[in-house]
């Protein structure tokens, strides 16, 4: 991980010091110093037979504008971006895809002739993960994260309802998905409401905690967006009341295929 201090060295250090490739990819984002997306984007680029690599820009709010500086004069093809810049970043960008119009939000920018276009690889992440999963019917959402607004988007042809702990951001639901219900207490939930669930909020990351002790009513599956720990406490306690369950690491590999495609496109 390169801090603070290193904006304007990251580059120079990450290509003579550390793997003497030109850095032309990375995450952008704080306190990301256990992110897998390096390990995911190093092995796409090795198989791909890319000399380059991917790295971490971990920085605080005021060094973006040097880290967006810095990337164009480097010429680097583009970087990740993950919380809690995925909404301050749309301020550079001269493009964006309408997803992220929808979700007013990037993780995925591409630097082409020195202008950045932004797109939104989440609802791919969220569609491959839950792909031989899902079975047809309603979904539940647990959460609204950002995360959780790309897989209400992901969803929009389905039947959808959101769990959240209050009303403040009902209205941003609603303009990813008119029709979408809401509500604020699980006991609300009926038969026929959460046959497939995703877990979209941060319950359960490197803890014993889980929102549920068993299924909800019709509950066939569960998607969990976290994999640290690999088995999640909620994964552990429907799984074994027979739901099929899952946890996120194929949302970030799917994401991570899908933006490697845009990076590379019309480069090697």
């Amino acid at each position: 991980m390169f801090g603070i201090a290193d904006v304007d060295n990251f580059f120079e250090d990450v290509r003579i010091v550390r793997y003497k490739m030109k850095v032309k990819l990375f995450l952008l984002g704080k306190g990301i110093s256990k992110s897998v997306s390096p390990e995911i984007h190093n092995n796409l680029l090795q198989k791909a037979g890319i000399d380059a690599k991917y790295g971490l820009m971990d920085v605080d709010l005021d060094e973006i504008p040097s880290v967006i500086t810095k990337a164009k004069a480097e010429d680097v093809w583009g970087f990740n971006v993950t919380s809690p810049y995925k909404a301050e970043i749309l301020k550079y960008l001269d493009w964006t895809d309408e997803r992220v119009k929808i979700l007013n939000a990037s993780n995925t920018v591409v630097h082409r002739n020195g202008k950045l276009y932004g797109y939104n690889t989440d609802v791919d992440g969220v569609l491959s993960a839950v792909d031989g999963l899902f079975v047809p019917g309603s979904v539940l959402i647990l959460g609204r994260s950002g995360a959780a607004k790309a897989a209400i988007l992901a969803f929009k042809d389905r039947p959808v309802t959101v769990y959240c702990r209050d009303d403040s951001k009902d209205s941003e639901l609603r303009k990813i998905k008119e029709d979408i219900q809401i509500v604020y207490d699980l006991k609300e939930v009926e038969e026929g409401m959460a046959t497939n669930l995703v877990q979209a909020t941060t319950v359960g990351y490197n803890e014993d905690k889980s929102l549920l002790e068993k299924p909800l009513p019709g509950q066939e599956t569960l998607f969990d967006m976290i994999y640290s720990p690999w088995q999640t406490s909620i994964m552990n306690k429907l799984e074994v009341h027979g739901i099929v369950v899952k946890n996120g690491y194929d949302m970030v590999l799917g994401q991570a295929e899908k933006c490697f495609s845009l990076f590379t496109e019309d480069r090697v």
